[in-house]
């Protein structure tokens, strides 16, 4: 995960005020010329199946927000792995329990390490100089989005 900032939400050329869209897949470009083809989370480049993800999910955990469907302020670029159903998908959160690359600087809160019995593989873990709530909150990040081991090789 890379710090993000992706900006205040596009102009629309043609009426001059913030781009409205009707389908959140329509932030897909402005995504992409912002942040580039990377997932926001893991940070590995695609160039494929580049999904819009909601930061705040259609289904939110009990007394929570519900995540918009269609605002710049909610949307991102994630990877299947990160956005997929086996990671973060449509699940429930509440974003303030975790770190997150447009409010956090993640590279403060992770650390990659490179186990000595595998060279090809990297594990994420949460960077030692964390306290016990930060080191907490990026147990819980890493354990949303499943990364347990992440593959380096080229």
């Amino acid at each position: 995960m890379r710090p993000l900032d992706k900006g205040k939400c596009p102009i629309d050329p043609n009426t001059g005020k913030d781009k409205i869209v009707t389908d959140y897949g329509h932030w897909r470009m402005d995504l992409i010329g912002r942040i580039g083809e990377y997932c926001a989370y893991c940070n590995m480049p695609i160039n494929q199946s580049l999904n819009v993800e909601h930061v705040v999910p259609k289904n939110p955990m009990p007394n929570q927000p519900v995540g918009s469907l269609l605002t710049w302020k909610n949307m991102l670029l994630a990877c299947i792995a990160c956005n997929g159903t086996g990671a973060k998908g449509n699940n429930p959160y509440n974003p303030a329990d975790y770190y997150t690359p447009e409010d956090h600087n993640p590279l403060l809160a992770f650390s990659v390490e490179i186990p000595t019995s595998s060279s090809n593989a990297a594990v994420v873990i949460s960077h030692p100089n964390l306290n016990f709530t930060q080191r907490a909150k990026a147990e819980k990040t890493i354990n949303l989005f499943k990364w347990k081991a992440i593959d380096s090789r080229p």
